[in-house]
């Protein structure tokens, strides 16, 4: 009887979610076939294809071509130890982890590459960026 009323007063739930969201397709870094002050814009259009964001600096075009990757991770656990009362305690816990690949290209007026960055990072500095 002792463990029917300890099962009772202890059973409780825990539930453990993980969730995972994708926004723009693979980021490679450039390789020769951008050329600083060689390349087009028109090129890297036929090259890279449409980049996720334009904008325009002064004149001048920036390209950005982006990958994020964003993980949530969620613990919760419930315990009615008092549910007769009316009252119960529960914890949860959870974090996120955000990825990302950014290459960003910037064009002169007369539409040639002038500058390019390529980043991987995450949301969390002290952890190396992961693969997807």
């Amino acid at each position: 009887m002792p463990i029917l009323i300890a099962g009772r007063l202890l059973g409780g739930c825990v539930t453990y979610q993980v969730g995972r969201s994708l926004e723009g397709t693979d980021v490679v870094a450039p390789g020769d076939e951008l050329q600083v002050g060689k390349t087009t814009l028109e090129d890297t259009l036929a090259l890279l294809g449409a980049p996720t964001t334009l904008v325009e600096l002064e004149g001048q075009d920036l390209l950005l071509y982006q990958k994020t990757v964003m993980r949530q991770k969620r613990l919760s656990v419930g315990l009615p130890l008092l549910d007769a009362l009316g009252t119960s305690i529960s914890f949860s816990a959870s974090g996120n982890r955000v990825n990302y690949d950014t290459l960003a290209l910037f064009f002169t007026p007369d539409g040639i590459l002038r500058q390019v960055v390529f980043e991987k990072g995450t949301s969390q500095p002290y952890k190396k960026p992961t693969s997807d």
